[in-house]
């Protein structure tokens, strides 16, 4: 196979594809595969790896909503352990800090985690969001009282925060499967 065939073909996949798929895909072997691989290393194509899965998605620039949560999550964090008997006048940095962990983070993981193939637009996404975390409130408080745990702002923020690691992963996951699918189809 020659090399402006495989340009060709590499024009038709949108200008990445997989090594192997498109051996095995035209009938050809390791030859394709070679040829490939040098055209890469000269840098003349993109050539991916067949597959990129979740710490792929993790270290790519589209999980930067993820990283932003995770970061959102580790504040409130900070706000319940190390701020714990603030003064008066750092109240507010303990409130800035811990409502968005609170009050946005857990319904955005939550709504990435139900609709990984959705495409967002602003409001639509943070009213969901808000929606979503006020309705998990309750839901935690009965679940920390039914289980004997002392409902306080620490361990209201630190149970909520946990919970949201857990959602922020699944939804990563869930959307890394999600644009794996679309890649091979």
């Amino acid at each position: 196979m020659s090399e402006e065939a495989i340009r060709r073909a590499i024009k038709e996949g949108g200008g990445s594809l997989y090594v192997w798929e498109i051996a095995s895909s035209m009938g050809y072997g390791e030859e394709v595969a070679r040829a490939l691989w040098s055209m890469r290393e000269s840098g003349e194509i993109d050539v991916r790896g067949e597959g990129r899965g979740f710490a792929a998605y993790m270290l790519s620039p589209a999980s930067w909503w993820a990283w932003l949560a995770l970061l959102g999550v580790a504040l409130g964090v900070v706000a319940a352990l190390l701020v714990p008997h603030s003064p008066v006048q750092l109240e507010f940095i303990k409130v800035a800090m811990g409502a968005p962990s609170l009050f946005y983070i857990p319904g955005l993981a939550l709504v990435r985690a139900l609709y990984p193939e959705w495409k967002w637009k602003g409001f639509d996404e943070a009213a969901l969001a808000i929606a979503m975390s006020l309705s998990l409130l309750p839901i935690i408080g009965i679940t920390l009282v039914t289980i004997g745990v002392d409902l306080t702002v620490n361990t209201t923020l630190i149970s909520v925060d946990g919970l949201s690691v857990a959602l922020i992963l699944v939804a990563a996951a869930r959307r890394a499967s999600y644009e794996e699918a679309l890649r091979r189809s």
